[in-house]
């Protein structure tokens, strides 16, 4: 199966727990008054029905992973999504950023992973801290193992 993932550095948590800030089932955009989307991907796979996506939205207070499941598009093709689970992020350490898509479990790109890598003068960051995966089955984002994990440095030799 073929995936089309985009991949940003943000700087971002370490760990997390399911967010209280807002109920899952609503549909957006738009978002709940006082949250906002900071950046997020899209993973689809070529021949399912599904498209889901990741978004790091933003609030008053703080910063959450909405883990989506496309519902529809519009005429001008904009999706209109249904959040299926949340993850607070609370403060991560300095140096660290969090990745969306871009990384590589054992060499195999997997378009549906965010992590927290520390940020590094190389093509590919190995040193994380944290990683989940958006599991479209479940719908549920998955804390998982570190192990065998690289990212993409979109920054690098910038």
């Amino acid at each position: 199966m073929r995936h089309l993932a985009l991949a940003l550095l943000v700087p971002l948590a370490v760990s997390c727990r399911p967010s209280p800030r807002v109920s899952l089932g609503i549909h957006y955009p738009p978002f709940p008054e006082g949250f906002g989307s900071k950046s997020g991907i899209l993973v689809t796979g070529v021949g399912d029905s599904a498209e889901f996506g990741i978004d790091l939205v933003a609030s008053r207070s703080g910063e959450d992973l909405w883990f989506g499941s496309l519902v529809r598009r519009n005429e001008r093709g904009e999706a209109e999504w249904v959040l299926v689970d949340t993850l607070s992020l609370p403060q991560q350490p300095p140096g660290y950023s969090l990745i969306l898509g871009g990384c590589r479990v054992d060499g195999k790109s997997d378009p549906a992973l965010v992590a927290v890598a520390k940020d590094e003068d190389r093509d590919s960051l190995r040193i994380l801290l944290s990683a989940w995966r958006g599991d479209s089955e479940s719908g549920k984002l998955h804390e998982i193992s570190t192990k065998g994990i690289a990212c993409e440095n979109e920054g690098y030799g910038a």
